[in-house]
């Protein structure tokens, strides 16, 4: 009789690891403890949200995947969530990453060029 309770438990894990797509020491403790344990609620809260690639340009996805590592998802879930290799996140976070500093210099180019186009009267008064 305990081999038929243990046999329902693995599946019940077989269907959270699936559907949940988590790994089966994830699912196995996810069964165990539920959702609402301190550990579980990591274990849910690492997993990245769905994306919507079809509407993605390149650049948009690099963007994308350098905004969840620097959330803290690991590469292999980033690699996971594009169905993509892990080569490739590392790929694209090196070009989304560039981007992303072209971008804070582009803006940093524009404050202060709009600091420049006021008067100098202004700057001297200390008027914004």
């Amino acid at each position: 009789m305990g081999y038929e309770g243990e046999e329902i438990e693995g599946y019940y894990c077989l269907l959270i690891a699936i559907l949940g797509n988590f790994d089966a020491s994830e699912a196995r403790f996810l069964y165990e403890y539920g959702p609402d344990h301190p550990v579980c609620q990591k274990i849910l809260k690492k997993r990245p949200p769905p994306v919507n690639l079809a509407k993605m340009s390149k650049e948009e996805i690099n963007q994308c995947m350098y905004r969840l590592f620097e959330e803290g998802y690991s590469k292999r879930s980033i690699a996971d969530l594009f169905s993509c290799y892990p080569s490739t996140v590392n790929r694209r976070l090196t070009i989304g990453k560039k981007q992303d500093a072209e971008k804070k210099m582009e803006e940093r180019r524009n404050q202060n060029n709009a600091q420049t186009d006021r008067c100098p009267e202004e700057l001297c008064r200390g008027k914004p």
